[in-house]
């Protein structure tokens, strides 16, 4: 398999990406670092798994400057897939922004970065704790909180099934 898209940049020391994911290859739950990572490297890059391939997030795509490279800003940005596909957020441009530490969207990059992204996108902030949170134009988050919650009355399983209203 190849990778997915052409990157702009390459990972070099980061490896932000082998935290938040689970990888059934590697039998990797998510939320742990990836046993792989090695002196700030993947010890088996070359034969790395194809969920690990596939994966690109927004910085090494190009999308923003240095100072938002994930092990720095402390959160990791992607387009995922089924965020895309998901009902409770057609027709809304969203984004994921995945917290490596605790509070890491609080700092003041992070901070800036996700309030300017605010202003036109709904992003689902998933903390490090496990939770996730929806921040954006406040109309477009109501619209994805009201198709979860109405998701969850007709007990359909999924993304925002038995969560509190505005914590997806």
């Amino acid at each position: 398999m190849i990778d997915k898209l052409p990157r702009a940049r390459s990972c070099g020391d980061c490896h932000a990406c082998c935290q938040f994911p689970a990888i059934d290859e590697l039998s990797k739950p998510a939320g742990v670092l990836c046993s792989h990572v090695v002196d700030e490297a993947c010890e088996i890059y070359a034969e790395r798994p194809a969920p690990c391939r596939a994966y690109t997030c927004l910085w090494i795509e190009g999308e923003f400057e240095e100072p938002h490279r994930p092990k720095d800003l402390g959160l990791v940005l992607d387009h995922p897939l089924a965020l895309e596909q998901h009902p409770d957020y057609e027709g809304i441009h969203a984004l994921c922004a995945r917290e490596l530490w605790p509070e890491a969207r609080n700092g003041l990059v992070a901070s800036a970065l996700l309030t300017r992204l605010a202003r036109a996108l709904v992003i689902r902030v998933s903390l490090h704790e496990g939770r996730s949170i929806l921040i954006g134009p406040q109309a477009k988050v109501e619209l994805v909180v009201a198709r979860a919650q109405a998701r969850a009355a007709r007990g359909d399983p999924g993304l925002g099934a038995g969560r509190e209203p505005g914590s997806l």
